[in-house]
């Protein structure tokens, strides 16, 4: 019989580094999963890293499976911070996610 519920949380933060000196032309995107489990340290997995395109990185999906499997259920999802992406291939100027933060729970025994 369960006596509450743990929770977990497992955060996605997009990155856009700037080269110094500037490479024209050239703009490294990367992203990484914080994986935050009861009573360990954060687990970190790299998202993308478009300046390594043969790096191993992580899908979204296959994290939330991994941790539905677990037996976790999603009870919420954050948008914490978005960037504001200017007029590019015919898209107006547009907002988007860049640090997300879903948050798990499931029965402690």
């Amino acid at each position: 019989m369960a006596t509450g519920w743990e929770y977990m949380s497992v955060v996605w933060v997009s990155t856009r580094e700037w080269k110094v000196p500037p490479i024209p032309g050239v703009t490294v995107f990367k992203s990484q999963f914080y994986i935050y489990r009861p009573g360990e340290k954060a687990e970190v997995r790299l998202g993308s890293d478009s300046e390594n395109p043969d790096a191993e990185t992580t899908w979204y999906l296959k994290v939330l499976q991994e941790v539905g499997t677990e037996g976790w259920e999603c009870i919420g999802e954050t948008v914490m911070d978005t960037a504001l992406i200017t007029e590019e291939h015919g898209w107006k100027s547009k907002e988007v996610p860049v640090h997300i933060r879903w948050l798990f729970k499931r029965p402690s025994s």
